[in-house]
């Protein structure tokens, strides 16, 4: 997802585009960590997970600090990329 793409949606799930250096900054730090199994959020009462489908293609970065969770999700593929719900 580029950052001129637009915002996007999947069901409770909200997909904000950020700029290359907003990303850069926000999984340097020590509290990130990368999601390997690509799950960008778990559903809030069926237990469904929102995944992205080809991990060649993103990955997905966890970032704990003083607003919560929350996750980055870095997209190489230049068609972009599906997440499966």
């Amino acid at each position: 997802m580029e950052a001129n793409k637009g915002i996007h949606r999947q069901g409770d799930v909200l997909f904000v585009p950020i700029s290359a250096e907003e990303m850069a900054e926000a999984i340097k730090s020590e509290q990130a960590h990368k999601v390997k199994n690509g799950v960008v959020q778990n559903g809030e009462t069926t237990g469904h997970a929102h995944r992205v489908s080809d991990l060649e293609a993103a990955e997905v970065f966890s970032v704990k600090d003083w607003q919560g969770e929350r996750k980055f999700l870095s997209v190489s593929a230049d068609g972009g990329i599906a997440i499966t719900h």
